[in-house]
């Protein structure tokens, strides 16, 4: 055949045509949007920051990720197989930043493709400072009274200072750090209890540990002769 049999032979009822390619793209279109499923999860945040700084602001700990893919590739792709996190490790000064948040694939995700991966929220803002630590004396609250002709003649603790770290602004104004509530209303023995330590804020933390043992000595009160 010609070049220009050829060249008449595609441009000959070219409107036709151009229609058939439209409709087989369309097809193609549909067939892929039948075939692809959407499935949702829930995974942890990592969040990384500088050694020397620590978060002053709320930030969430979990994210929604939707997966966009193939029914077969979809069912085997697990939460273990998708990390998200969000890092601000290159921030090294006070203040609020904004981040996005990363997926990390691995397992079965790894090799997928294709598989369009959307994360919620998209990125993190975040307040940080600097990460300040101090030690502190611990303050046991005792409430209540022992049973009548009984009297509490001693108690102590475990330790008697804590490490606090966190933000510079909340730590630097800890004096001191209570124990929640001993009750010992009632009480006629001695006894040795674990308690917990009140946290003043949600951005510190305790570096031995939330709790500490209060033990208690109670005795009975003799009256004396005198008094008889």
């Amino acid at each position: 055949m010609k070049i220009r049999e050829i060249g008449e032979a595609i441009i000959n009822n070219w409107p036709a045509k151009i229609l058939s390619i439209a409709a087989a793209v369309l097809l193609f279109y549909f067939y892929k949007l039948n075939t692809t499923e959407v499935h949702f999860m829930t995974v942890p945040l990592e969040v990384t920051l500088n050694r020397n700084f620590v978060a002053a602001s709320i930030y969430p700990t979990e994210v929604r990720v939707s997966l966009r893919g193939s029914s077969e590739t979809l069912s085997l792709i697990h939460e273990r197989d998708i990390a998200a996190y969000v890092d601000f490790s290159a921030r090294n000064i006070r203040g609020e930043f904004r981040e996005p948040v990363r997926i990390r694939r691995s397992g079965n995700a790894l090799y997928t493709d294709p598989l369009e991966i959307r994360v919620r929220p998209s990125d993190i803002r975040l307040n940080i400072e600097e990460k300040f630590v101090k030690n502190v004396p611990i303050l046991p609250i005792v409430r209540g009274l022992p049973a009548e002709n009984y009297e509490i003649i001693s108690s102590t603790i475990s330790s008697n200072n804590i490490t606090v770290s966190g933000p510079l602004s909340v730590v630097e104004r800890i004096a001191s750090v209570r124990t929640e509530d001993i009750n010992i209303e009632n009480r006629r023995e001695s006894f040795t209890t674990s308690v917990k330590l009140e946290r003043v804020s949600e951005f510190i933390t305790f570096l031995e540990g939330d709790e500490v043992q209060f033990f208690g000595r109670i005795e009975r009160i003799f009256a004396s002769p005198e008094a008889e």
